[in-house]
């Protein structure tokens, strides 16, 4: 939950938060020569600042999650990708982590190399695991439904043709019919 002050309960946000995400991510994705570095560069007033302002834009009912990932891309080394990391275990039914694996999973790029890591394709992908999240019911959130996409597509191999996208209505009703049998 998000405490008053804005700051997430449990967690401080500052550099060493910010570094061990980052740290995490390149662990998983491509990885970025220098990336590391200059996210080292943030002063600590600076990256409260930002989580402060995301936290702010998240605080509303109506919270646009891409708006708060955006208020983070500020801090340097921070893009889309690592700023949804950051803020995707705080408010899941606002902000999904966007791995390679779930914007494949998505359709919106049929081959990894062509992925954008910008806002553009940070708020369309955000936009379509939230709606799909609304659409399989108050259990889900977008971030959840981001991890099934990711485990789909694991388990396909990344390669797997743009006809396999899983957010459409089979996989809708696969993922419906695997909740019923719990």
């Amino acid at each position: 939950m998000v405490s008053k002050d804005g700051a997430q309960e449990g967690q401080g946000h500052h550099v060493a938060y910010l570094l061990k995400v980052l740290e995490w991510k390149l662990t998983r994705g491509t990885f970025r020569p220098g990336l590391l570095q200059k996210a080292q560069l943030n002063s600590e007033e600076e990256v409260k600042r930002c989580f402060q302002a995301a936290y702010d834009l998240l605080a509303a009912p109506d919270a646009d999650g891409s708006k708060a990932v955006k208020a983070l891309t500020s801090l340097q080394g921070v893009g889309p990708v690592t700023a949804s990391a950051l803020l995707c275990r705080a408010t899941p039914q606002r902000v999904a982590y966007m791995s390679d694996e779930a914007v494949l999973g998505s359709g919106l790029f049929k081959r990894a190399a062509d992925i954008k890591y910008d806002m553009k394709t940070y708020t369309r992908f955000n936009q379509l695991v939230q709606a799909k999240a609304l659409e399989l019911g108050n259990r889900w959130t977008g971030d959840q439904v981001a991890k099934a996409l990711w485990t789909h597509v694991k388990l396909q191999g990344v390669q797997s043709p743009a006809s396999s996208k899983v957010v459409g209505k089979p996989a809708a009703q696969a993922v419906r019919k695997s909740i019923k049998k719990k």
